[in-house]
Formats: C-alpha cells, structure tokens, sequence
C-alpha cells in the first residue's frame, strides 16, 4: 500500500523558507497513490486534491472537502457518508457501491463520476452539474438535487423515490426503469430523455416540462400537476396516467429524440485554437516552474509528475471527446475541462514561492452554458474574488499575529518594570 502525500501546502513552503508558523490559504494539499481502506474520517481536506489512486473502502465519513479537486480515482466502497464536498469538482471517479448517505454536493461539478449501486439516501446536490453521470441501480431516495443539471445522466433502475428536484434539468438522460414515485420535480425539465417504464405515480410535477421524449410503459398514474401543454414532441406506446386530450404515437425505432445540437465551423474552429493556446500557455508554464525549482526535491518531482499526468489527461478527455462529437457544439464540457486543467497547474507554481500568476486557458467570448451566457466568465471571476478575500484573510491573519506580538511585548516589559522594582526595595 503506497500513499504519497504532497505538501504543498503551508507545511512544505514554511520548511523551505524556515517559517514553521507561515499561513498562506493558497497552499493546498495534493494527494495520489494507492491508499485502499485508509480512515480521513473527520479530516479537514478543504481544497484538497486527489489525483489518481485507489481509496477504495477508504473511510471519508464526516470529512470537510469543501472545493476539493477529485481526478482518476477508484473510491468503490468508500464511506462518504455526511461528507460535505460542496463546491467541489470531480473527474473520472468511480464511486460504485459507495456509501453517500447525506453527502453535500452542493454546487459541485462532476464529468464522468460513476455512482452504479451507490447509497445517495438525503444526498444534497442542490444545483450540482453532472455531465455523462452514472447512477445504475442507485438508490437516490429522497435526495435534495434543486436547480441541479444532469447531462447525458444514466439513471436506469434507480430508486428516486420522494427525491426533491425541482426545476432539475435532464437533458439527454436515461432513466429507463427508474422509481420515481413521490418525488417532487415542480418545473423539472426532461428534454431528449428516455423515460420508457419510469415510475411517475404520484408525483409531484406542476410546471414540469416533458420535450422530446420517449414514454414508452411510463406511468403518470396519480401524478399532480400534469398537462396536456406538459407535453411536447413525445412518443410512446402504452404509457398510462397521461393527461385526457393527449395523444401520443408510439415511438418509430431508434429515438423518439430531436437533435438541439448545433453546428458552427467558425466557432469549433476558434475554439479548437484557443485550446492549442492553452496547452502551449500551461506547458511553458510547467517548464518555468522546472527551471525554477530544486528537482532533487522528491516532493517538487513527484509535484511536477502530477502536474503533467493531470494535464495530460485533461487535454487527452477534451480531444476523446471532441475525435466523438465532431461538428458539435459541447460549450458546457468546455466549462468542465478548463476548471480542471487549471487547479494543478496553479499548486505546482504556488509552492516555488511568489512566481508571477500561472496563465490561464483563454475565454470564448461567447460561451453559452447551462443558466445563462457569460457562466464559464463569472466562475473564472469568482475564483478571483475567492483569491482575494483569500489574500484578504492572510493579511488579516498576518495584523492580528503583529498586533499579538506587540501586546507580548509590552506585557513582558510590565513584568519587567515590577520585577526591578521588587528587586529594589524601598528606599
């Protein structure tokens, strides 16, 4: 069992400088390596991150991972339960039959997690991404997922009963066989969605939107809120509980789906160069960083060993996908893979001291992800702003440490004035 943990953090910067007491909330902890059935129960892992390894039945119960990066990992078995991981992003993780009973995803960012056979009972993911997610066979009953979007999500055979998703958004999705039954999906929006023999009944589903699907053996029976309006561009024979004046023709082969895709050479083309800039921007920033630092540091190899592993692996899942989706818009995979490429690069550059701010992946100027136009831009501007309230806090930190020492000081120059005049005596 091999676990190689890289301090880039406070620890390994305070060594190199000869500050054991230095507070610096940009350092962060990068951890890789085997580590099966290891305990971070209640560990404080905020901003962490785990590049590649196997934790598999690793025990994370309880654990802050708030922000924390996630690439290449096998947790299968893990306990994650009351984890919180809000804000936090994961890549190519598999947590199949893990234990994610009250877990906080909240507002986190997930591409190609897989969750088969999981335990999500009162998970949180309100307004959580998921992007090509599988979630076979898991059990999602009553989950809070408000706001939160599953692209090419597989739910097939998964038990969602009584979940609350209100105005979630599936589009592409599989639930073939999923138990809905009780969950509340006020707004919901299921667009080019296989629903063949999902379980509607008694649901809850005002202003719910159903477009270009297939409802092949679904059952609305006892739903509430069902229009005949809720419908649009859907097929499938032999669903039942569907609103009186609503026809629907069986679905005629292979898909009952339209496409919404669109094409545009230009823009594929301006985005395809801008990620050539990008690779050649974080490339010359790792052979700075090579030149800059000791390489017979083995924390500093095997830091930038993960750097290039991660890079690598990035630029090589954005080519894959876009060798399979050719032609095609994919704006929010965009949005994805850049917060991704950037984190590792970022650490490595941060523990060789004060560099200049590594480069980051230029901007289509015209983004257009899911919630409105601008998103990729506004998170780039939160992560500033968390910059500087991050520089804000060290400074902060750094005046009330001066100020306590002041005051040290001025009780060690009390206790000195008395102990000479003791020492004295009277005169």
């Amino acid at each position: 069992m091999a676990l190689r943990t890289l301090f880039l953090s406070a620890c390994l910067a305070a060594l190199a400088a000869g500050q054991a007491d230095a507070y610096d909330p940009h350092r962060r902890l990068v951890i890789g390596g085997d580590c099966p059935a290891c305990d971070f129960a209640d560990a404080n892992l905020a901003g962490a991150q785990f590049l590649g390894g196997d934790f598999s039945g690793a025990d994370f119960s309880h654990a802050e991972l708030l922000g924390a990066r996630l690439a290449d990992l096998t947790l299968d078995g893990a306990n994650l339960s009351h984890a919180s991981l809000t804000e936090a992003r994961l890549a190519n993780v598999s947590l199949e039959d893990a234990d994610l009973e009250h877990v906080g995803f909240g507002r986190a960012r997930l591409h190609r997690v897989r969750f088969g056979g999981a335990r999500l009972e009162r998970a949180q993911l309100d307004g959580a991404v998921f992007l090509l997610a599988d979630f076979t066979s898991a059990d999602l009953g009553q989950a809070e997922a408000r706001d939160a979007v599953f692209r090419q999500a597989d739910f097939q055979s998964a038990d969602m009963r009584g979940a609350k998703m209100g105005q979630a958004h599936f589009f592409g999705a599989r639930l073939t066989a999923a138990d809905l039954r009780g969950a509340e999906l006020d707004q919901a929006i299921f667009e080019n969605a296989d629903l063949s023999n999902a379980d509607f009944r008694n649901a809850r589903l005002d202003g719910a939107r159903f477009v270009a699907v297939n409802l092949t053996g679904a059952d609305f029976r006892g739903a509430s809120g069902l229009v005949a309006e809720t419908f649009r561009h859907v097929c499938g024979a032999e669903a039942r509980g569907l609103p009186d004046g609503l026809a629907v023709a069986a679905c005629d082969g292979a898909t009952a789906t339209r496409t919404t895709v669109s094409v545009n050479p230009e823009r594929i083309a301006q985005r395809r160069a801008q990620m050539e800039q990008a690779r050649a921007a974080f490339e010359r920033a790792i052979a700075e960083v090579e030149q800059s630092i000791d390489m017979r540091s083995e924390a500093h190899g095997e830091a930038l060993a993960a750097a290039h592993q991660a890079l690598e692996g990035a630029l090589r899942a954005l080519e894959e996908q876009g060798a399979a989706k050719a032609g095609y818009e994919q704006s929010f995979s965009f949005e994805i893979r850049s917060a991704e490429l950037g984190e590792p690069i970022r650490v490595i550059l941060q523990s060789a001291g004060e560099p200049p701010r590594p480069p980051l992946a230029p901007l289509p100027p015209d983004v257009e992800l899911e919630g409105g136009p601008g998103e990729l831009a506004a998170a780039m501007a939160r992560i500033e702003r968390e910059r500087e309230r991050a520089e804000a806090e060290a400074e902060r930190h750094a005046q009330a440490e001066e100020r306590r020492r002041e005051r040290e000081a001025e009780r060690q120059q009390r206790r000195n004035e008395n102990e000479n005049d003791t020492g004295g005596g009277p005169r």
